[in-house]
């Protein structure tokens, strides 16, 4: 899997991101573009059938970065 971009609403805030694999996980990294100081970095991996962030808790991100990961495994 190469790097992609993709964005995540965050706190009402579309924050743009790079995707890098890293090993078997996936590294989200906030986009110089967006600006936000507060955007968090995290890694995604997974386990089973599901990515699951590994340093995030809130499912409104969780739910928007598996769908980012399924979109973009779709093209």
């Amino acid at each position: 899997m190469d790097f992609y971009s993709t964005e995540l609403l965050i706190e009402n805030v579309r924050i743009p991101y790079v995707v890098y694999p890293e090993g078997d996980r996936l590294f989200f990294k906030p986009s110089r573009a967006g600006g936000s100081k507060d955007a968090p970095v995290f890694w995604v991996q997974k386990s089973g059938d599901m990515w699951n962030p590994l340093n995030i808790t809130d499912t409104k991100i969780t739910d928007q970065v598996r769908a980012a990961i399924l979109q973009h495994q779709a093209h």
